[in-house]
């Protein structure tokens, strides 16, 4: 599934630079990166036990950008920036304000 993610990407960007655009690549917390059952006390794989549920560790938020960078800072993330941040931050490279009632975006728009 990671190979199919990946060839996607590629067809995606390659239309988002010829239209000059920008791209905002996130996730749910998935489990490729944990792809069987650990057991609680050694932390090994467990031997058949494929995982199924989502895992916790942090997933990438990643700004594709080629043509806007000089437009806008990323804020520095001190650990506090997560999956509740992406709608204002899509928000303002749409050009817009996000509501007070959001989180905060992870750009500053100059």
């Amino acid at each position: 599934s990671m190979e199919a993610l990946d060839l996607q990407l590629a067809r995606i960007l390659k239309v988002v630079d010829e239209l000059e655009g920008a791209a905002l690549i996130t996730a749910d917390h998935g489990n490729a990166d944990e792809m069987y059952e650990l057991d609680k006390k050694t932390k090994m794989p467990k031997v058949g036990k494929a995982k199924t549920s989502h895992t916790l560790n942090p997933v990438p938020c990643i700004i594709y950008d080629n043509f806007y960078a000089d437009k806008y800072t990323v804020k520095a993330d001190e650990g506090n920036f997560g999956l509740s941040n992406v709608a204002a931050t899509a928000v303002n490279f749409l050009g817009y304000e996000a509501p007070d009632m959001w989180d905060e975006s992870v750009i500053e728009v100059k």
